[in-house]
């Protein structure tokens, strides 16, 4: 399989094709195989202590159940905990 490297710009946050790259596609099958790899020295794996880390399966599916009670707009604490929590006597 012939292969072509490229460098592409952004602009923005857009992603830039030149036109030597759009020419190159029109001569290609239409079943190619594109990959994209970014290099930034601001995305350095150093810089997130928990890259690599996993969550615990009860934790993730505690964070769902939140996520699914603030989308259906129910609260995901109890008004006496917010009043404790707060300071707030009634």
């Amino acid at each position: 399989m012939k292969s072509q490297t490229f460098q592409l710009q952004t602009h923005n946050g857009n992603l830039i094709i030149p036109p030597e790259i759009q020419d190159y596609l029109t001569h290609c099958p239409d079943d190619i195989k594109i990959s994209l790899t970014i290099e930034s020295p601001e995305l350095n794996s150093s810089d997130d202590p928990d890259r690599g880390q996993t969550i615990k399966d009860s934790f993730r599916q505690s964070l769902l159940e939140i996520r699914q009670q603030r989308i259906a707009g129910r609260p995901t604490i109890s008004e006496k905990d917010v009043y404790q929590r707060y300071g707030i006597s009634v």
